[in-house]
């Protein structure tokens, strides 16, 4: 399923972000694959971090981009997450882009240089774009195509073998953090394909009688606080929850 939060200028509100995270996970989604974020004071923001709770509490894997601020992301949020798998471009080579940001946060990288994918139709709809915003596709394809693999696959696994058979690229990056390595979707696959996971156990607790009560109790997103502004702008005042009084997420484009 697709959720669009950025407007046709690729900014948008991280309440119609963190609202998109909580659709899909009511609506079956595993993987999240997330090409924003911004620059915050502190990797944190009131309504994203409860629908990434949220999320996460589903069962789902959610991706991030690491950002193109050519920097330690520790402040690109909602990739610094920790809770959240974040990831850095690499070069062909396994090279780190010079724009990919780096560090601890970064879980793990992929290709993120000259990859062909669509673009808007006036632009001939398809091009090659560069960002991490490219390579994040990459990492939830891979887990996409892990649990179509292996349904049955524990949600901790996945992740193990997502890390585990990261091609090393250290030695090619001594001086930054790269994560895990490069994603190699075969190793990934050949890993989940050999595991011994269980198959009879229901991912979810059997309904137990018919009820018109929603699945989910009502979720509150919180409000807003003057913590949760990106670095350099206003502090914004707190606002009941649900408002959209979030201060705008920027495409991620080098």
């Amino acid at each position: 399923m697709a959720a669009k939060t950025l407007g046709d200028s690729g900014t948008g509100y991280s309440s119609d972000a963190a609202r998109a995270l909580i659709y899909g996970a009511d609506n079956g989604a595993r993987v999240s694959s997330n090409s924003r974020g911004a620059t915050y004071v502190s990797c944190s923001n009131s309504f994203h971090d409860n629908a990434i709770d949220y999320f996460n509490e589903e069962g789902g894997i959610l991706v991030f981009a690491a950002g193109n601020d050519g920097r330690d992301g520790e402040h690109h949020y909602p990739g610094c997450h920790p809770d959240v798998v974040g990831v850095g471009a690499v070069q062909q080579t396994g090279v780190r882009a010079s724009w990919s940001n780096y560090g601890s946060v970064v879980d793990i990288s992929a290709p993120g240089v000259s990859i062909y994918s669509t673009v808007p139709e006036s632009k001939g709809s398809y091009g090659y774009k560069s960002g991490t915003s490219m390579a994040c596709p990459h990492v939830a394809g891979t887990l996409a195509l892990g649990w179509s693999a292996n349904a049955s696959a524990p949600k901790e696994d996945l992740l193990a073998c997502l890390y585990g058979t990261a091609t090393d690229i250290l030695a090619l990056n001594p001086d930054h953090l790269v994560g895990a390595g490069m994603v190699d979707a075969a190793a990934f696959l050949a890993c989940v394909m050999g595991q011994a996971f269980p198959t009879d156990q229901p991912t979810h607790a059997p309904t137990h009688a018919p009820t018109d009560a929603p699945t989910h109790a009502p979720y509150e997103l919180g409000v807003l606080g003057a913590n949760d502004c990106p670095a350099g702008t206003a502090p914004v005042e707190c606002v009941e929850e649900c408002r959209e009084a979030a201060v705008p997420y920027l495409e991620l484009e080098p």
